[in-house]
């Protein structure tokens, strides 16, 4: 499923750049421009796309994730070299629903571009109005948006109904690219092996969390509600309901209030974000403080994994003092 989607509202300036390195080809045009002989070119938007992406392709394709590892895609505004090795790329893989607001609109329309929301069916209302008012470090409150979390890629049951469409996707940028069909037929046997992969994740976590059933958590902000509800964890309430804004006074105080009353059992913060106001959250409720990074380095199993550890460590009482 070849998708391109709406609704970044960027500034003029951006769109100017965009059309003067030539990157709107797939909007309308019936062929597509030659290519230069060389490795297939991918670029993602964030770190853990990469990894799944890489683990399709042969050794010597070149895969680009615009937002770094330790970065974030909240507020993120792409350099003048992320937009041209977009419109160099054979195979643009963004999450959608928002979440690479940053990127001009126009980047998100080419035909090479593949949404991992839109393959889903996960659209939220946001990709499907262009200018809606979003500027490059506008804070994204998920709640906004009717509740729908846009951390796709934390849910390994998602994971694993996209890798076909990724597999997809990575064989028709290999033929753009003029791979052999030796090449390309490879792609059929790493999908294998990755969904594979992806399935022992899922299993790792119905294991290792079904003693925690019912565990009621406060997180950091609004990205762990698909992976903690299809594991049978409750999140009660997230510490910061926009990335770039903390919590007001009142705002603490109604999730003390809501944690006692719930009986919370961990407070959970990200490398991402600062961490201060969760370290206190988490001494005055008498509680431990755990990490879960929703991004990591580019190893999505190994994030995923290193989550895990987190979570079973704080829900078996362990504090996480040092992240």
């Amino acid at each position: 499923m070849w998708i391109g989607s709406r609704g970044w509202g960027v500034p003029v300036g951006w769109l100017m750049a965009v059309l003067s390195l030539g990157l709107v080809a797939g909007c309308g045009s019936r062929a597509e421009p030659p290519r230069e002989a060389g490795p297939v070119r991918v670029v993602v938007s964030v770190p853990p796309l990469a990894s799944l992406v890489k683990s399709l392709l042969p050794g010597e394709a070149e895969v680009r994730a615009l937002v770094p590892p330790g970065g974030s895609p909240h507020g993120f505004a792409p350099s003048p070299s992320d937009i041209a090795s977009v419109g160099r790329a054979d195979l643009v893989v963004l999450v959608g629903m928002g979440i690479e607001s940053g990127l001009p609109a126009s980047v998100r329309e080419g035909a090479r571009v593949l949404s991992m929301a839109g393959a889903l069916g996960l659209q939220a209302a946001d990709d499907d109005h262009d200018d809606h008012g979003h500027s490059p470090d506008h804070d994204h409150d998920h709640a906004a948006h009717g509740g729908a979390d846009p951390h796709l890629w934390l849910d390994p049951s998602l994971v694993e109904a996209f890798l076909p469409e990724l597999a997809e996707g990575v064989v028709r940028a290999l033929e753009r690219a003029g791979a052999d069909a030796a090449t390309t037929g490879a792609v059929a046997g790493r999908l294998a092996g990755l969904l594979s992969e992806v399935r022992e994740v899922d299993a790792a976590y119905r294991e290792q969390l079904a003693a925690h059933q019912g565990a009621v958590l406060i997180t950091q902000h609004a990205a762990w509600s698909r992976l903690t509800d299809r594991y049978g964890l409750v999140v009660a309430s997230e510490i910061q309901v926009a990335e770039q804004t903390g919590p007001s006074a009142g705002r603490m105080a109604e999730i003390v209030r809501t944690a006692e009353a719930r009986g919370v059992r961990a407070v959970l913060t990200e490398p991402q974000m600062n961490r201060a106001v969760a370290e206190r959250l988490a001494e005055q409720l008498g509680v431990p403080l755990g990490t879960l990074d929703p991004l990591g380095t580019g190893d999505w199993a190994g994030m995923m994994y290193g989550n895990l550890d987190a979570l079973v460590s704080v829900l078996g009482g362990n504090a996480d003092t040092d992240g």
